[in-house]
């Protein structure tokens, strides 16, 4: 929430004079345990445009939608009239309205933060003013209190039917490119997973009336799709021309253009406002491979039903006995768990145990099962394993290796420091101010490459992991990787798209942001951020401490470049700007060759990936050297007693 403390505490005037403490207790309480008593209804015909344009100029993830998406989120909003007095926000509050956006039609609201006990008020809110913009991103705790000092109204934008109606709209639009793709005699033996990946590589352009499209006698490497307008075409003979047909949606043009360069056989014309979807030839080839070596292989998905087949199988069932583990100090802790060292009395062996509160995990639960199944599944030598799960009463528990070197930010705050200006950029600043520096590029690439060969063997098996930062790469005694946390990760199924929000504002990609469904590609966007983190001891897309929707409005925004400092080589910011492709089909790592093109790379020129697989390889960094910084450990609050039982909670559960 924006806006001053008011330096007037003690005689605030309005509403804010009214509400004491106990009355926001209460009315957070009621805000968790039941509906408010709000009227509803849909937003009138008449104030869609001006509501429109208010999202427009104010929100840049909606600016940033094509017009049938913005079109689909307005059906989503509505109207809520909020009695004089009324609190349409709680601080503190994590149920309830924590997932909406209000933008204000008419009347007057406060906005309240608490300090020291007491109500102050920070803003006021009036018509066209927006707040709550965070919830559209992601389920977080209020930050203030909004109470009307009138009656008033509100348009209401909720986050499940916001990224649904994205959703559907998405996937209309995927739906449609696919069965244009059908109906091309060149594509027919395309998979159905390769068509969904063709969806994601196509560029949308716009044509006036009279703008030629393509020239006759012209080389072209482009396939056009029509998805709105119409076009025609026409033929040259000698000085003569003439029209051999009209285009309209779901044509085709320039198909062979996939295949090799030749010349365009017709001239084609927008005859209306002509929108169309582009692909290039070396994109298709980037995304699937050469077209001519596609159209020769038989049709089959046989080997993507055996690397899924190899999901099901994973580790068989656990002897350890939750009655022999002995409980000892924390090793780390997240927003709905907790990990403690714990020891086997009858192995006499060291685990990490994972703790989950059931009240808190109960609204994700799927997110809970999908972490059960994939690390109980997924065996490779950089990534921990999980050896069994139990729960009681009130917790869930995960047992897994026990990582004892802490992780990747423990290392990168171990080898920092503060480097000489002259050594950085060839001059002194007039402050003599150093830089701060991360990791060396050797020492960087030995990290990078574990964590690229185990995304590349998680995506084999279509499990993306949504969640890679420093925190959540772990060190062995020996001084390798082991990727932790997989609180994230899913197994791509349906259409090979997921749209859920998950991940760490400063590392998601942009179309994790917009909500307009993506795949393993994000990771491999993340694993760009990584690689400047640790170069560089900083975020590319702004501080950890910003507005989280500041930072990820940077991610989406075009306009917005990273800065790259003059300390890194020019393959290092060439790595990191591929990994930064904001088009995902063109993320390295996210192309047909995969792990092949990163290897390829020359930021990895003379690097042994064969050696570092066998673990043979010398570690970046000497694991004697490590100490695992605790300090962040020091806010946290164990459970005095343990929650109480929730019935809902173990109906959720009994199959864990």
């Amino acid at each position: 929430m924006g806006g001053c403390v008011s330096s007037d505490a003690k005689g605030e005037k309005g509403l804010s004079a009214h509400l004491t403490t106990q009355q926001l207790a209460v009315t957070a309480g009621y805000h968790a345990d039941k509906e408010r008593d709000f009227t509803t209804e849909p937003v009138p015909a008449a104030e869609r445009p001006k509501l429109q344009k208010t999202l427009d100029e104010k929100i840049a993830l909606f600016a940033a939608l094509s017009e049938k998406e913005q079109e689909a989120v307005l059906d989503a909003v509505y109207v809520r009239e909020v009695p004089e007095g009324d609190l349409l926000i709680v601080e503190g509050a994590q149920a309830g309205s924590s997932d909406e956006m209000y933008v204000v039609a008419y009347g007057e609201f406060e906005v309240l933060q608490k300090l020291k006990g007491v109500n102050i008020k920070v803003n006021q809110k009036g018509p066209g003013d927006i707040f709550g913009e965070v919830a559209l991103f992601m389920n977080t705790k209020r930050t203030a209190t909004v109470a009307a000092v009138r009656k008033s109204t509100v348009y209401v934008v909720e986050r499940s039917a916001f990224r649904k109606n994205l959703q559907n709209q998405q996937d209309a639009q995927s739906s449609q490119i696919e069965l244009f793709l059908n109906s091309v005699p060149l594509l027919k033996t395309l998979t159905r997973e390769e068509r969904v990946q063709l969806c994601d590589a196509f560029e949308k352009v716009t044509y006036d009336p009279g703008q030629v499209v393509i020239k006759q006698g012209d080389e072209g490497d482009e396939f056009y799709v029509v998805m709105d307008g119409e076009a025609e075409v026409f033929e040259r003979e000698g000085r003569a021309e003439k029209k051999v047909n009209h285009l309209t949606k779901a044509d085709f043009f320039g198909e062979r253009a996939l295949l090799k360069n030749e010349a365009r056989m017709a001239t084609v014309i927008a005859l209306t406002k002509l929108t169309v979807l582009v692909l290039k030839r070396n994109v298709f080839t980037n995304v699937l491979g050469p077209l001519h070596e596609i159209m020769e292989r038989e049709k089959s998905d046989a080997v993507v039903q055996k690397r899924l087949s190899m999901l099901v199988k994973g580790h068989p069932e656990s002897d350890i006995k939750f009655s022999d583990l002995k409980q000892d100090h924390l090793l780390g802790y997240g927003a709905f768990s907790a990990v403690f060292l714990c020891r086997d009395s009858k192995r006499n062996r060291r685990y990490a145990l994972k703790r989950m509160r059931k009240m808190d995990v109960v609204h994700c639960a799927s997110h809970v099962y999908c972490e059960q199944k994939i690390t109980r599944s997924l065996q490779h030598p950089f990534i921990i394993r999980q050896y069994a799960t139990f729960q009681d009463a009130s917790y869930l528990y995960m047992l897994f290796d026990y990582v004892e070197n802490g992780d990747l930010k423990d290392a990168l705050l171990h080898v920092s420091q503060m480097s000489e200006p002259a050594k950085i950029c060839g001059c002194i600043s007039s402050g003599g101010e150093g830089v701060l520096t991360g990791m060396k590029e050797k020492q960087a690439r030995f990290y990078v490459a574990s964590i690229a060969m185990v995304l590349d063997y998680m995506h084999n098996l279509r499990v993306v992991y949504r969640d890679l930062k420093p925190e959540n790469v772990l060190l062995d005694a020996q001084g390798y990787i082991k990727m932790g946390d997989f609180g994230f990760a899913k197994v791509l199924e349906d259409r090979n798209r997921t749209y859920t929000f998950c991940g760490t504002p400063g590392y998601v990609a942009p179309e994790n942001v917009l909500a307009t469904g993506y795949n393993t590609a994000v990771d491999w966007w993340s694993l760009g951020v990584l690689i400047y983190v640790l170069l560089c001891v900083k975020q590319p897309f702004g501080d950890p401490s910003e507005d989280p929707l500041t930072i990820m409005l940077r991610i989406i925004n075009t306009s917005f470049e990273v800065q790259y400092p003059s300390f890194l080589s020019t393959d290092a910011v060439n790595v990191i700007t591929r990994f930064l492709q904001r088009k995902p089909s063109m993320r390295l790592g996210a192309t047909r060759e995969g792990l092949k093109a990163i290897k390829s790379h020359p930021w990895f020129a003379g690097f042994d990936w064969d050696l570092l697989e066998a673990r043979k390889m010398t570690p970046a960094i000497d694991p004697k050297l490590l100490v695992r910084d605790t300090r962040r450990l020091q806010a946290f609050e164990d459970d005095k007693k343990p929650p109480k039982p929730s019935a809902k909670a173990d109906r959720v559960f009994s199959d864990f």
